[in-house]
């Protein structure tokens, strides 16, 4: 740059930044995924991981007998009903949907005077299991309790039978991922549930990548297992022995199917591969408008962007990167945020840390009001069965930045009157334009997002 007289800075905002050439190596792996090839090669990576690489947590093994022995001695199952929810980690350790959905979950069986038991792997991936029936381990809370140790799945739920065999039985399937279906099945022989919830969170049911997303750039929905289309796919070797475990699972038992969005519901049926029957739609939740109101925009200040939730390509943390990169001249006109718990430290970028409280419940609508945050950023790939952070970001009246095939996000967003849809490619993007429409349609009420499409309304509706 000295020796051609051109000034660092400026070549870096120019063009440095579309060759790759930033200080920040993690800036210069995202933007990376911006390429068709380097996505094909996350997929490839993540198809072909081992369930057997995953390391386990540490825990002493315990026998399932000594489990339940515990739960009697501490008096932790307590009245007439038992839920039993399988998930694909611990709610309380880690953040997502499905988390906030087992841990509000938790709270209202609770308060209902029912017991909970959330039963997750020992080894989490997003993979089923390939550990015989009964060497199958798992751990589990108990109302929100983390039980010590890892125990085997099938000797926990034959000695929970034993022992409580007078107790209605619900079981509640939100995630089979890092399970084995066959010990799942071996685990509903044993407790004879009253009620078996299949929850479609995701597309799980029909292929280990459980978006959709062929090689995991293009939605693909659902196509023939044997189709060329899904040959081609990094997932196509290990779908048909996915796909036929589920459905032996599927086939187990009479499962009432419950999705939280028509989209959902209507991809479920949809594919090569449906499911024997739609879901029942059952919304987790709605924005409620109290009547508190927030400045309207100004045309006099910048606009501000943020992403929310964890940094992850599967949510579109790599084109939010490339919007912030590549505003160029334009960077006057906007300030860009990011919402989560974990900092990357990208340049221009202001983080802000937000937790959820105990019970799932979000501080993310409040957080987004304190900042005066317009709009969210939220390019996920494949279709969205819900979304909470739509869902957060629309009750702090921000617009939602998507793509035409976000699922959920996009009807949530264009029934709230705050859609910005956008194609996928960022260097695309009319930055003057993408302004002028987030003052336009940005939002001056204010609300809550309130938590309350969960299983328990389901059975309200099913049970009659």
């Amino acid at each position: 740059m000295a020796e051609a007289s051109v000034p660092a800075f400026a070549h870096f905002v120019f063009a440095g930044h579309r060759e790759g050439r930033f200080p920040n190596a993690l800036i210069g792996a995202e933007l990376a995924l911006r390429t068709d090839t380097e996505r094909v090669l996350l997929a490839r990576s993540w198809s072909e991981h081992s369930y057997d690489e995953v390391p386990d947590s540490g825990e002493d093994v315990r026998t399932g007998a000594s489990i339940v022995s515990e739960l009697i001695d501490r008096q932790l199952v307590n009245g007439s009903k038992v839920i039993v929810a399988f998930a694909h980690d611990d709610y309380v350790e880690h953040v997502g949907g499905i988390q906030i959905v087992s841990a509000q979950e938790e709270v209202m069986f609770r308060d209902l005077g029912d017991s909970y038991i959330s039963i997750f792997p020992n080894r989490p991936l997003l993979a089923l299991s390939s550990t015989p029936v009964d060497d199958f381990l798992v751990r589990c809370r108990v109302d929100g309790a983390l039980i010590d140790g890892t125990f085997p799945l099938v000797g926990f739920t034959q000695a929970l039978s034993g022992h409580f065999s007078g107790r209605d039985v619900v079981v509640v399937l939100h995630s089979m991922f890092g399970h084995s279906p066959e010990a799942i099945q071996s685990a509903m022989r044993d407790l004879q549930p009253s009620t078996a919830c299949w929850w479609v969170h995701d597309y799980s049911a029909h292929c280990q990548n459980y978006r959709l997303t062929r090689n995991g750039v293009n939605w693909c929905g659902d196509p023939a297992p044997g189709s060329q289309s899904c040959q081609l796919c990094t997932f196509g070797p290990v779908r048909g022995q996915h796909l036929a475990r589920v459905q032996a699972l599927i086939d187990s038992h009479d499962w009432i199917f419950a999705a939280p969005s028509e989209v959902a519901a209507d991809q479920s049926v949809a594919g090569n591969t449906p499911l024997p029957r739609r879901p029942i739609v059952v919304p987790h939740g709605l924005i409620r408008r109290d009547g508190s109101t927030r400045e309207p925009c100004s045309e006099s200040n910048k606009v501000r962007i943020a992403f929310v939730g964890h940094p992850a390509t599967i949510k579109g943390w790599n084109r939010f990167i490339a919007l912030v990169s590549d505003v160029g001249v334009h960077a006057e006109l906007f300030e860009f945020f990011h919402f989560g718990v974990e900092d990357r430290s990208v340049p221009e970028v202001t983080f802000v840390e937000v937790r959820p409280l105990p019970g799932g419940r979000s501080v993310a609508t409040q957080s987004l009001v304190e900042h005066r945050i317009d709009a969210v950023m939220n390019f996920v790939d494949g279709k969205e069965t819900f979304n909470f952070v739509s869902f957060e970001a629309m009750a702090a009246g921000c617009c939602i930045v998507t793509s035409p095939r976000s699922g959920n996000v996009l009807v949530a967003a264009e029934d709230e009157g705050l859609l910005i849809e956008l194609e996928d490619d960022p260097v695309a993007f009319d930055y003057i334009a993408l302004g002028d429409e987030i003052r336009a349609k940005r939002r001056c009420d204010l609300g809550e997002f309130h938590i309350s499409g969960l299983t328990p309304a389901l059975l309200l509706r099913v049970i009659q």
